[in-house]
């Protein structure tokens, strides 16, 4: 119960509250520092690798379940950063 349930929607609470946090960093930061940049980095590489982890020691994933909402606010994280990188090579 706890991996099918609670576990996912803890992890897409902490991923809620990681960008909001990027969102008002990204409002009160200092334009010289590319603050969100870098926590977005390494949100999504913390991310990446708790789900790796997770997949091939805890629970292999079933769309059905809860793990659905994580792993979608992963992969909107992950294309997020993949813009960010596609536009500075512009």
């Amino acid at each position: 119960m706890f991996t099918q349930k609670i576990l996912p929607l803890i992890l897409f609470f902490l991923q809620i509250i990681s960008v909001v946090h990027l969102y008002i960093v990204n409002k009160t930061a200092h334009s010289d520092v590319p603050v969100v940049f870098i926590e977005l980095n390494i949100i999504v590489f913390i991310n990446l690798i708790l789900f790796m982890a997770i997949y091939f020691f805890v629970y292999k994933f079933n769309l059905r379940t809860f793990w659905i909402f994580p792993i979608v606010t992963t992969t909107l994280l992950t294309l997020t950063l993949l813009i960010y990188y596609l536009r500075m090579l512009q």
